[in-house]
């Protein structure tokens, strides 16, 4: 087929007469021309997230306190172990042998069924420094709390 000196370019259509052959229409120089002279599109604008997706903080929940330390400043932790019911006893609970190597627990009794090792400012367990200051003195409420659980 001889080549057509105004023709730069050809696109492909599905022919819907007959399945899985294509179509070549040719695409006119001056046609190009009129395309490429259009300003380009603007970029697509997102809308704005739903308000269910939007991180609101809650009345509830105190702001964060700002570190009293300085910050990069590091501690050593003692945290907190419990016993459940539902815990693994002795020594085989993982989270008994943390509390024992953090120096939280002196002693693994064999019958105890240790369940949970908590380090956080949690009022129930809060975790305390070297010196038995609370955390929460020194950091203020942390908003996570870490567990590490040994259940049966």
């Amino acid at each position: 087929k001889p080549v057509d000196q105004n023709v730069v370019g050809a696109f492909a259509l599905n022919s819907p007469k007959e399945q899985g052959l294509f179509k070549y229409e040719p695409i006119p120089a001056a046609e190009l021309a009129r395309a490429e002279a259009l300003p380009p599109p603007p970029p697509p604008t997102h809308p704005p997230p739903p308000q269910r997706y939007r991180r609101a903080r809650s009345a509830r929940r105190p702001a964060p306190a700002k570190s009293r330390s300085g910050a990069g400043h590091c501690y050593r932790l003692l945290g907190c172990i419990r016993t459940k019911d539902y815990g693994i006893r002795g020594g085989d609970a993982r989270a008994a042998r943390l509390a024992r190597g953090n120096g939280c627990l002196d002693v693994l009794e064999a019958s105890a069924p240790y369940a949970e090792f908590e380090l956080g400012t949690h009022s129930s367990a809060p975790c305390t420094l070297d010196d038995g200051t609370l955390l929460s003195r020194v950091e203020g409420e942390l908003p996570w709390l870490l567990k590490v659980l040994s259940i049966r």
